[in-house]
């Protein structure tokens, strides 16, 4: 828990961001306490829905593209079988 609340006190990264980074990624890795939890941490720190809306889009972004990346693999068995 030391290791935790060090890592969340603002630091080169302020508080906000923080809120805005753990939220982000508890949605990425879908862990719905988390989110919920760091929904919550937003909201209290004065995150508005747009900015959270923001990090969330771009941890869909980065999360999405290995799918869209894997696109190469079912090109290369399609290869194969051709």
């Amino acid at each position: 828990l030391a290791w935790y609340a060090a890592t969340m006190e603002p630091g080169a990264l302020d508080g906000k961001t923080k809120k805005l980074i753990a939220y982000a990624v508890a949605n990425a890795i879908q862990e719905p306490y988390c989110i919920d939890s760091y929904a919550s941490a937003c909201v209290d720190g004065g995150v508005s829905p747009e900015e959270m809306a923001e990090a969330l889009n771009v941890a869909a972004v980065i999360k999405g593209g290995g799918v869209v990346a894997h696109w190469a693999q079912t090109l290369n068995t399609i290869a194969r079988k051709g």
